[in-house]
């Protein structure tokens, strides 16, 4: 109200809640929106937290090889208008330059940034390996398929599984009976919460074929693999203990037969091996504690294997 007594009403301003997910095999990026530089330094495989975005207006978001300076440095760019109060996960995928897999923003709307049920874990998930084929994803091996013919560059739409331990298996579509790849999806903290599991990576290629998951708070880690083709799963009780962990972690295996050696990797979230081990001399018993005070947060993947090449992998959380 103003002192003439004139009336005016407030434009409303819109909002929407976007996350952006980087997984085009490329190098390091910037995004910018409308013209500005509005992320820095955006990695392969990862993201960002859910951030308040204009909603009701169009927004060109641009991708460019960082770091950038200019506009003019935007390889790709993308129009974009998002509803008040909508949820997006905005996904950079696909290969700059290729005509088969092209680069992209894909889009998955009305993301979830927690359960609808709160004993539950609600996850969507999303094919973005460039050379995987059509597949089917199976939970603990049980059928129908948990996810059901899912090609590139597509999403399952959002499944809610109650919290828990799963064996995800990855076969081809309709041919259930061949896995390919079994991966540990431990979700058992994560009741009421909510995620994007994403493929990345080529097959039989580098980087390498993997499922990641990306959290509402930016959180992304890889799945551990069980088995896969080139290898089989490792007939052990193992324990990882205490996980998370901050200085000392404690692995004790006991095989069902003896072995000559355990071998013992722990890989950080981008694939790099941080810590090695081998422990010589037959048994069925072995017990090793790691020093890991000296790494950073965040979630790691520990590979226990044994002189037949038998793998199993664990997740383990660093936090100090």
């Amino acid at each position: 109200v103003f002192p003439n007594g004139f009336i005016a009403e407030l434009p409303k301003f819109e909002t929407a809640q976007l996350q952006i997910v980087h997984n085009s095999p490329s190098p390091t990026v910037d995004i910018w929106i409308n013209g500005q530089k509005s992320l820095e330094a955006v990695t392969f495989r990862s993201a960002t937290p859910f951030l308040e975005a204009p909603a009701g207006i169009p927004l060109q978001i641009g991708v460019a090889p960082s770091p950038s300076t200019d506009p003019s440095e935007i390889i790709a760019s993308f129009d974009v208008t998002l509803e008040d109060g909508g949820t997006y996960i905005a996904i950079a995928n696909g290969v700059v330059g290729d005509p088969n897999t092209p680069f992209n923003l894909e889009i998955i709307e009305d993301a979830r940034l927690e359960a609808e049920d709160p004993a539950n874990v609600d996850l969507v998930v999303f094919h973005g390996s460039p050379n995987a084929p059509t597949v089917d994803v199976l939970a603990n091996g049980a059928t129908p398929p948990l996810v059901d013919d899912l090609s590139f560059a597509q999403n399952s739409g959002y499944i809610s599984v109650p919290a828990g331990s799963y064996d995800l298996n990855i076969t081809p579509a309709d041919d259930n009976s061949n896995i390919l790849l079994t991966y540990l999806a431990d979700v058992s903290s994560l009741a009421g919460g909510a995620g994007l599991v994403f493929a990345s990576g080529y097959l039989g290629d580098t980087p390498g074929f993997g499922l990641w998951v990306a959290l509402p708070d930016g959180t992304v880690f890889p799945l551990p693999v069980v088995s896969g083709t080139n290898n089989q799963a490792l007939d052990a009780e193992v324990s990882v203990f205490p996980n998370p962990v901050s200085e000392w972690l404690s692995v004790s295996t006991t095989l069902d037969e003896s072995s000559d050696f355990m071998r013992y990797n722990l890989f950080d979230a981008t694939g790099r091996m941080v810590r090695t081990f081998e422990r010589t001399g037959t048994g069925t018993i072995y017990n090793e504690r790691f020093e890991v005070g000296e790494l950073d947060n965040g979630y790691y993947i520990l590979q226990v294997q044994n002189d037949k090449n038998e793998v199993s992998s664990y997740p383990v959380l660093i936090q100090k």
